[in-house]
């Protein structure tokens, strides 16, 4: 018998627990705020501005994507519930990134060439 908060995926007949699906979103979310930071970093010494420091988002968004789906093996079926398992992969904590991609992308570039 599972647990009374589990629910068993239709997909792979898997037992899925709250606790670890909501420990998976953690770390992804880590992982991602993560990749933004050094990601503005980097733009922000490489000198990037504009729509071209935003296209560096965009691809440190993109690049972060696939290196989790192939940390999953392309199946977030088992980490994540079916309905919204590659959602979760492609875009769960964008505007969060965002934001440390933007703060860290103007610090490391203000240092550099401003001051």
């Amino acid at each position: 018998m599972p647990p009374k908060a589990a629910k068993v995926s239709p997909e792979t007949n898997e037992l899925l627990l709250p606790a670890n699906i909501g420990h998976n979103r953690k770390l992804m979310n880590h992982t991602r705020t993560l990749a933004a930071i050094l990601g503005g970093i980097a733009t922000g010494l490489l000198g990037f501005t504009g729509l071209s420091g935003l296209f560096m988002f965009v691809l440190v968004t993109l690049l972060s994507s696939f290196f989790i789906a192939v940390r999953a093996d392309f199946n977030p079926t088992p980490y994540f519930p079916p309905p919204s398992g590659w959602k979760e992969v492609a875009y769960s904590n964008f505007t969060g990134g965002l934001m440390s991609f933007v703060l860290f992308w103007t610090l490391a570039y203000n240092f550099v060439y401003i001051f």
